[in-house]
């Protein structure tokens, strides 16, 4: 995970929808590289690097970073689209979430 930037809020839970896992893993060679790319992903999101999502949308994660709302971020990995959701907070602390999850469009 890359540090260099603070951590924006802490993700709970994190898990990945089946298709999603099974169609990402099968682009890797091994199990090592698809471990270390998804920590990447997950340390994008974290940060606040919200991937490939529009301006406003970039803007609405930049809120719900401070509200505690939903945070989405979009990324191409090996030519699959993976999302990671965040859900809304559930406790007055934005910083504090239950559960992100990798999945793809098609999984939501």
């Amino acid at each position: 995970m890359d540090l260099s930037h603070a951590i924006l809020f802490h993700p709970g839970e994190v898990g990945m929808a089946a298709g999603c896992y099974h169609e990402l893993f099968a682009t890797f060679t091994d199990e090592a590289a698809f471990q270390k790319a998804m920590r990447i992903l997950i340390g994008r999101h974290l940060t606040g690097d919200w991937g490939n999502v529009d301006d406003h949308d970039k803007g609405v994660n930049d809120q719900a970073v401070k509200t505690g709302a939903r945070i989405l971020s979009a990324y191409a990995v090996n030519g699959v689209e993976v999302w990671i959701i965040t859900e809304s907070a559930q406790t007055d602390n934005p910083a504090v979430r239950e559960i992100t999850t990798f999945l793809r469009p098609e999984d939501y």
